[in-house]
């Protein structure tokens, strides 16, 4: 009979953790407020860090002074014997006094009832002189019911002094209702120990290099959904490969590894019959019994599916409101496995897995797997017979697909199909496809409602080509009018809602939200409706209200995110916006993650939302990075944007270039900027509507170019042109521009009083709009200008004006240091109270919470007031400001 004193140590102690490891806060928060809970249960797949987590509760609660009995099983515990040896070795290791008259010791014959032993172990607890932490890790390894029963005793008759934690791959066999019901079990699942976002980008930054940015960090979370063991598999793959750095996004765990790791530690012990089934299912994206029993032709697949979820074999429950319970299987894991079937049974599988979503109306899905076993016949079959009202986002890629492969020729016997098509291709951002799809319905043998479906697709068209005129002119008339499909009807407010924006009418576009009409969009959730509600965040983001755009945005990404994925064409289409915002915030840290692992898709999505985004990216780079990789950015979108011959997006890419070239001194190449810019005014000096805008910006460029060049006067006259469209179109960031600009232009002229008036002018709508970064990229000239109002300002615009020359001090560090400055000027009412405070000795974060300021405030009016004092420390100060009280 093996003995305790026999066993290894080390089954008394968890494995070394790697000081890399990722501390899991939230969960330990959650495992430290369950302490009083009779029993926790930890379970997850193999690789998701159950024994690292436990060990790392382990460690706090020893810190906390408490014990901790640690048991680590193997294969050959998972008998009653050996596994009441390793358990009494645990608890004496902790100091539990476990007498040698216990019934197991003493070679009674335990028959089918373990109860002694356990009873045995509850009396020596009860008399342990401390509580016990008693930790069991793999309890997967364990198959002996005996067992079972024995730790199900444990549970009900615990002493108040043992606290039992069990971490396992699959759910035990215990009786656990009664625990829920009375709040005595704490439970963490797979689901809670995958890893978020965050806990991804500090492994890889500890792991792979500290330096990965935002981007790299998305794409392999995203990859591996948050499996710790996959990131780690993925570093393995980087460091092997110091090429990897420049195709990241190519790079994948390496197939060996992944296929060793599964084999070895997942896979191995499954049943035949268990891993047959999980192979045929995992070609499917989403499953439930019915389906999955439909695809195998397996009767008990309900049955299946259940051992898959006790066992924790990388199945995750989906919610939906159509009543089936359904799952998804991890997408590693599921490529694993499908690429062990062969291409014959997969096809078979394919369809089979299509008459099921055709039967339950699923009609997208059953186009979908029509297409993957090369049915295109059915899946053409399917879109008549419910076109247009499957017209989904979501599946766009799959109708793409069906609609290439077939030939024009074909769609035509079918014309149910040919409106569904136009859908497919506008929302593809195949406009000229579209347009030659669109020509091909016969006009007269076109009912009212497939009418009024072409103007909304020729209304589509003609806003991907800026003409909002022609945008109008199909959609206006269609304002009041009812679509029978919701789809028209979202696409229809959101051409309003645009038209209304860029003509300025931004009361006007709120209002048509808001209408009757619009209710439909309102109340639903589909990914056209999320997106025609973002219209409206994009019509402030035009009048500069970043409040409004910012709670419109969010609540849009929330909605998309939960219902279609972070990478949808929703979500990334409201991640655009918010970056906009947070980067016009000065929120950098946020608007380059709200961008991370997007811009890839944002490419591929509308001409519109793509030039929105990939302006924004190089503005961050501006900041986060350097000038030169701006203009690097601004340089590839210039050659993508004339390649597909969008002159408006044009326009604004040259003119960010020629405003960072201008900041860098390089006023030659501004000058050849502005040429083309010129050029470009010149095709559309008559436009209106978005158009109109293009000539705007070679205006703008001009202005900056004079003010540059020392002609404040033509700058001047450049300036008033900008000035009046930013008025007469509501454009609040480009009319707080003209004033900053205007009143360079006037200091330069002397005419000091008038500029006074326009950086009164800029810093009132500017605060008023919640405007950070137009202000700051205008560079130090504007900052010094600003600087000057701060002995006239106090409140919050006094204290708006100390945030953003914080900010300017940030962009420009050079002119941070204050030493040696003679005093001079006046302190400022605010300066005064701050000096004060300072010289009771209090902190900057105390002198904010007193005044009810910003920590932002009180920094920079310390640099002000070192500065006019002449000095470089708080006690120098303070003992300068008394010596002048005096």
């Amino acid at each position: 009979m093996q003995s305790a004193r026999l066993l290894p140590s080390t089954k008394f102690s968890p494995p070394r953790t790697s000081a890399r490891s990722v501390l899991r806060q939230h969960l330990l928060y959650r495992l430290q407020q369950s302490r009083e809970c009779r029993l926790v249960l930890v379970s997850g797949g193999a690789g998701y860090g159950k024994t690292t987590l436990l060990a790392q509760w382990r460690k706090e609660l020893l810190k906390a002074g408490e014990n901790v009995a640690w048991l680590s099983l193997v294969a050959e515990d998972g008998q009653l014997a050996p596994f009441c040896a390793s358990l009494i070795g645990a608890l004496r290791e902790a100091g539990v006094p476990i007498q040698e008259e216990l019934p197991y010791l003493a070679g009674a014959d335990l028959g089918s009832s373990p109860e002694p032993v356990a009873w045995a172990l509850v009396n020596a607890l009860a008399k342990a002189p401390h509580d016990v932490h008693l930790m069991i890790d793999d309890l997967h390894h364990v198959d002996d019911p005996q067992v079972t029963r024995l730790l199900q005793a444990l549970v009900d008759c615990a002493p108040d002094r043992l606290y039992l934690v069990l971490a396992s791959r699959s759910m035990p066999g215990l009786l656990l209702g009664r625990l829920r019901a009375s709040g005595d079990l704490a439970e963490i699942d797979c689901a809670d120990l995958c890893f978020d976002f965050h806990e991804s980008l500090s492994f890889l930054k500890e792991n792979l290099d500290a330096a990965i940015d935002a981007d790299g960090a998305h794409w392999m979370h995203a990859l591996t959904d948050g499996w710790p063991i996959g990131l780690q598999l993925m570093t393995i793959a980087f460091k092997a490969d110091p090429n990897a750095r420049t195709r990241l996004r190519r790079m994948m765990p390496r197939p060996a590894d992944l296929r060793a790791y599964l084999l070895e530690d997942v896979i191995a012990h499954l049943p035949p019959s268990l891993l047959g089934f999980m192979e045929r299912i995992a070609i499917l994206r989403r499953f439930n019994a019915d389906l999955a029993g439909a695809v195998t032709q397996t009767p008990d697949a309900a049955a299946l599916i259940a051992q898959i979820e006790r066992q924790n074999l990388f199945v995750f429950p989906v919610d939906s409101d159509d009543g089936y319970q359904w799952y998804r299987l991890h997408p590693l894991f599921a490529e694993f496995l499908s690429e062990r079937l062969a291409r014959h049974e997969a096809a078979r599988l394919y369809l089979r897995a299509s008459a099921w979503f055709a039967a339950h109306d699923l009609l997208a899905e059953g186009i979908r797997y029509a297409l993957l076993g090369d049915e295109a016949e059915v899946a053409i079959g399917l879109i008549e017979r419910s076109a247009p009202r499957i017209l989904s986002l979501s599946h766009l890629g799959a109708f793409l697909r069906c609609f290439d492969r077939l030939p024009a020729s074909t769609v035509l016997r079918h014309p149910g199909v040919l409106v569904t098509a136009c859908c497919t291709f506008v929302l593809g951002s195949r406009y000229e496809d579209a347009q030659h799809w669109l020509d091909q319905i016969p006009l007269a043998q076109a009912d009212a409602e497939v009418q009024a479906q072409m103007c909304v697709l020729r209304a589509m068209i003609a806003s991907s080509r800026d003409d909002s005129d022609e945008m109008w002119k199909w959609i206006g008339p269609l304002a009041q009018q009812s679509f029978p499909d919701p789809f028209f009807s979202h696409v229809r407010t959101a051409m309003i809602i645009a038209s209304h924006g860029v003509a300025g009418r931004h009361l006007e576009a709120r209002r048509h939200y808001e209408s009757a009409v619009a209710r439909v969009t309102r109340t639903s959730d589909d990914e056209m409706a999320i997106l025609a509600t973002l219209h409206l965040a994009h019509s402030a983001l035009r009048q500069g209200d970043m409040r409004q755009a910012q709670q419109i945005a969010s609540e849009c990404l929330l909605r998309a995110e939960q219902r279609f994925g972070r990478r949808s064409i929703s979500a990334n289409g409201c991640a655009a916006v918010l970056a906009d915002v947070f980067h016009e915030t000065n929120r950098i840290e946020q608007a380059r993650e709200a961008l991370a692992n997007r811009l890839d898709m944002l490419q591929s999505a509308s001409r519109h939302s793509a030039s929105h985004a990939m302006l924004c990216h190089a503005r961050l780079l501006e900041v986060e990075d350097s000038p030169q990789a701006a203009l690097a950015a601004l340089a590839t979108e210039e050659a993508r944007i004339r390649e597909a011959g969008t002159d408006r997006a044009l326009a604004n890419v040259l003119a960010e270039h020629a405003r960072i070239v201008l900041a860098q001194g390089d006023v030659d190449r501004a000058i050849q900027l502005q040429a083309d810019l010129d050029e470009l005014a010149a095709t559309h000096r008559e436009a209106s509507g978005w158009l109109a805008q293009i000539p705007v910006m070679a205006a703008l460029v001009r202005a900056r170019i004079a003010i540059a060049t020392g002609e404040p006067v033509v700058a001047l006259g450049e300036l008033e042109r900008v000035g009046r469209h930013a008025t007469s179109h509501g454009c609040s960031r480009l009319l707080v521009t003209v004033h900053l600009l205007s009143a360079l232009a006037l200091d330069a002229l002397g005419r000091t009083d008038e500029a006074t008036l326009r950086w009164h002018a800029a810093l009132a709508l500017a605060h008023r709009r919640g405007l950070l970064r137009t202000v700051i990229d205008e560079g130090a000239e504007v900052g010094a200008g600003l600087a000057r109002l701060e002995a006239q300002l106090d409140g919050p615009l006094g204290d708006y004006l100390a945030q953003l020359a914080a900010a300017f001090a940030a962009r420009d560090p050079a002119g941070e240091d204050t030493r040696g400055r003679p005093e001079g000027t006046k302190l400022t009412p605010r300066e005064s109270e701050i000096l004060e405070l300072l010289g009771q000795m209090m902190s900057n974060k105390r002198i904010a919470l007193t005044l009810d300021i910003t920590y932002e405030s009180v920094k920079w009016n310390l640099k002000n007031i070192f500065r006019k004092l002449g000095v470089s420390t708080r006690y120098d100060a303070v003992t300068r400001a008394r010596r002048l009280k005096a």
